[in-house]
């Protein structure tokens, strides 16, 4: 699935998705996101998205789950390659192939 398909899914879910977004934590820190996607109901659920941009993937990940953490909202991660599955289960981070 590419970035811009996953945008269209969560658009037809009802969420409104800003790319390139920032969002302030609750530790006070303003991180930025790919994607931020919002959607209002009983509860707001928020999921933020970051592309693969280095070679350590592990980092990376870990990285996004403390930003997801800090923001309250789920984590996605979009790469090309394999990547370590282990820790993505173990933090919970949803993985998106890119095209």
């Amino acid at each position: 699935m590419s970035l811009d398909s996953f945008v269209e899914d969560l658009k037809r879910e009802g969420y409104t998705v800003r790319l390139d977004a920032s969002l302030p934590g609750k530790s006070g820190v303003v991180h930025r996101f790919d994607l931020l996607a919002e959607k209002a109901g009983g509860e707001k659920t928020s999921i933020v998205c970051m592309r693969q941009r280095g070679s350590n993937q592990v980092e990376e990940m870990i990285g996004l789950f403390i930003m997801a953490f800090d923001v309250g909202a789920k984590p996605c991660y979009v790469t090309a390659q394999s990547v370590e599955r282990k820790i993505a289960e173990a933090y919970g981070i949803t993985f998106l192939a890119s095209t």
